[in-house]
C-alpha cells in the first residue's frame, strides 16, 4: 500500500519525533511513503539549509532532510483530474497532486494535515469523481495520533507531543493541560476532531479498515 503524505503532516511528526512510530502504527513500511516534489524546497533541503534551521530549529530541520532526502517523490498525476482540481477555493496546488495521485491509486492512503482542503475537496460538485475515488482512505493527524496512541502507548506519544505542541493548533488544544493531560480526555478530543472531519472520505478508524483500504468502484 502507498501512503501519499503533505508537507504538513511531515512538518508535525518531525516536530513531534513520530516519523519512524508512525509507520510502524500503520504497518507500513517508510518506502509505501511518496511526498510532494516541492517537498524539498519547501523545507529548504535543496536550497538554503540554513534558511531551515532558522525557520524549525536544528532538530527538527534534520529529522526533516533526512526523511524528505530518503522519501519517494510523487510521479506525474492524472491531467483531467488536475484540470478539475486546479482553481478550487482551498485547494492548494500541492493538494491538487495528492488528491489526483491517491485518488488514482486504490492501493493507497492520504495522510493530509490540511481540513480546508479536504472540506474544500467534497464540498465542491465538480470535484465528486475524485472524492468517489478517494472515499475511506484519507487520514487526518488527529487520526495518526490515535493509532500512534494504541500502537505505542499515551504517555509514549504524551511525552514526544506536549513539548513541541506550538507546532500545531489542535494538538495544543488537545494536549492542553500539557503533561497533566489525561488519557480519556486527549483520546476524546482527538475522536472529536476525526469526527468533524467530511463524513465517508475519511478512513474508518482501525486497522483492518487501513490495511484493506480501497475506493469505491470508478
Amino acid at each position: 500500500m502507498t501512503c501519499f503524505v503533505d508537507n504538513d503532516i511531515i512538518h508535525k511528526l518531525a516536530a513531534f519525533d513520530l516519523l519512524d512510530e508512525t509507520w510502524r502504527a500503520l504497518a507500513q513500511p517508510e518506502s509505501s511513503v511518496r511526498i510532494l516534489p516541492t517537498a524539498r524546497f519547501k523545507f529548504h533541503v535543496a536550497k538554503n539549509p540554513a534558511k531551515g534551521v532558522k525557520r524549525y530549529g536544528e532538530v527538527v530541520f534534520e529529522r526533516i532532510r533526512q526523511f524528505v532526502l530518503s522519501a519517494t517523490e510523487v510521479e506525474q498525476t492524472n491531467q483531467e483530474d488536475e484540470e478539475t482540481l486546479q482553481g478550487v477555493l482551498g485547494i492548494d496546488a500541492g493538494e491538487v497532486i495528492l488528491f489526483s495521485a491517491a485518488s488514482r491509486d486504490p492501493h493507497s492512503i492520504l495522510i493530509t494535515g490540511d481540513k480546508v482542503a479536504v472540506r474544500a475537496l467534497v464540498s465542491t460538485e465538480r470535484c465528486s469523481a475524485v472524492v468517489e475515488r478517494l472515499r475511506g482512505r484519507v487520514v487526518s493527524l488527529e487520526d495518526v495520533m490515535l493509532r500512534l496512541i494504541r500502537a505505542h502507548g499515551f504517555e509514549y506519544v504524551q511525552g514526544r507531543v506536549v513539548p513541541m505542541m506550538q507546532h500545531d493548533m489542535a494538538m495544543r488544544a488537545v494536549f492542553g493541560s500539557g503533561m497533566r493531560a489525561k488519557e480519556a480526555d486527549v483520546v476524546a478530543a482527538l475522536t472529536a476532531y476525526v469526527a468533524d472531519m467530511p463524513a465517508g472520505l475519511m478512513i474508518p478508524h482501525g486497522p483492518e479498515h487501513l490495511l484493506s483500504a480501497a475506493p469505491a468502484p470508478v
